[in-house]
C-alpha cells in the first residue's frame, strides 16, 4: 500500500474534517502550456493489466511513447479509489505505557505502538522514530483517493483553499480573515494570501510565486475496523 506525509498541524486538520484535499508539486514542469499533453494508456505486466492515466512533456504522440525508455513521462502517484496510508511519527513501548493511546504492535511481542499527543509528549523517556519510515502495519489513519487532476497552483479558488486546511478566523480588530495555523501571528485576508504561506511552509519559500504545476488529490478517511 501506498503512503502519503502530512505536517502535524495538516494532519489533525485531516482529523477535524478540515483538509480534503493536497496539491503536491508535479516532477516535471513543461517550459510552454503548449508543450503539455495528457493521455490514457494501458500498462500491461505478467500479473496484470492496469490503466494508467499518464502525463507527459514535449508533443511526444501517444504512439511514439515507449514505456520502456522514454523518461519524460510520468504519471500520478495516486489514483482515484486508491487507498493510501498516512505516516505520521510512532514510537514502539513496552507495556507499563499502555493507555488508551496505544495499540499492540504486530511483530513486538508485547509492545504497544505509541502516537503523539498532548500526554505522550509529556513523556520524556519515548522514543519517536522517523515517520519517513512508518510502515503500513502500524499505521492508524488512511485515506481514499476521489480524484485527481493537474493545475497550476495559483489557479486554486477560495473553496480549494477551505479544502486545503484554510479556514475562517476573527483577528483583534474583530475582522474577517484566513489561517492555517492558529498560532500564526500572521493572518491573511483571502484564503488565496493564507494557502501561500501554507505553500510556501511545506516547499519552500517563493515556491508559490513560481506558480508550478501540481498534482490536487481530493480525498476521505476510509474507516478501518
Amino acid at each position: 500500500m501506498k503512503s502519503i506525509l502530512f505536517s502535524e498541524l495538516m494532519y489533525k486538520a485531516i482529523i477535524e474534517g478540515k483538509k480534503t484535499q493536497t496539491r503536491r508539486i508535479c516532477p516535471i514542469q513543461p517550459k510552454n502550456s503548449e508543450d503539455w499533453k495528457i493521455c490514457t494508456l494501458m500498462s500491461s505486466t505478467a500479473k496484470e493489466d492496469k490503466k494508467h492515466i499518464y502525463h507527459y512533456c514535449y508533443g511526444k504522440l501517444i504512439g511514439e511513447l515507449d514505456l520502456e525508455k522514454d523518461d519524460r513521462f510520468f504519471y500520478y502517484k495516486y489514483l482515484p479509489n486508491e487507498i493510501i496510508y498516512i505516516k505520521e511519527p510512532y514510537a514502539i513501548e513496552a507495556g507499563f505505557f499502555l493507555d488508551s493511546r496505544m495499540t499492540l504492535a504486530e511483530g513486538a511481542g508485547n509492545a504497544f505502538v505509541v502516537y503523539k499527543d498532548k500526554e505522550t509528549l509529556k513523556n520524556p523517556y519515548i522514543t519517536w522514530k522517523n515517520p519517513l519510515f512508518m510502515p503500513e502495519k502500524y499505521a492508524r489513519l488512511f485515506l481514499r483517493i476521489k480524484k485527481c487532476r493537474i493545475e497550476r497552483v495559483q489557479t486554486i479558488s477560495n473553496e480549494d483553499c477551505l479544502a486545503e486546511g484554510i479556514y475562517k478566523t476573527i483577528d483583534i480588530n474583530n475582522m474577517c480573515c484566513y489561517t492555517w495555523n492558529e498560532n500564526d501571528s500572521y493572518i491573511w485576508l483571502t484564503p488565496q494570501n493564507s494557502y501561500a504561506t501554507l505553500f510556501d511552509k511545506i516547499n519552500g519559500k517563493g515556491s508559490y510565486e513560481a506558480n508550478p504545476y501540481v498534482f490536487v488529490y481530493e480525498f476521505e478517511i476510509e474507516e478501518r475496523k
